[in-house]
């Protein structure tokens, strides 16, 4: 996860710094909703705030916006074989996308 500014119960800006965050999940068992609420339950950010996501899209070669249920499968079965997939997350204001 990228770092970002946010801001706390007093108004006040908060830099959270970046981190890796690794989850060990089930192909098939895992949904796109799934993968938004344990995000938000890892991650806290603003209400005026959204987590948008990007994985590398081996067949176009380029970073995909991760926004549905079928991206989610598309990645899952890119990655099956090397049994791990990256994710980027970046916290954005709701203004900016």
């Amino acid at each position: 996860m990228e770092g970002f500014l946010t801001v706390d119960a007093l108004g006040r800006k908060v830099y959270c710094k970046g981190r890796v965050i690794k989850w060990d999940v089930e192909i098939g068992s895992f949904s796109f909703d799934l993968l938004m609420k344990s995000l938000e339950n890892e991650v806290k950010w603003a209400a005026n705030q959204s987590a948008t996501m990007w994985f590398f899209h081996k067949k176009f070669g380029e970073d995909t916006r991760l926004t549905e249920e079928i991206h989610l499968r598309h990645l899952f079965e890119m990655y099956e074989a090397e049994m791990r997939c990256h994710v980027i997350v970046a916290i954005v204001d709701n203004s900016n996308i």
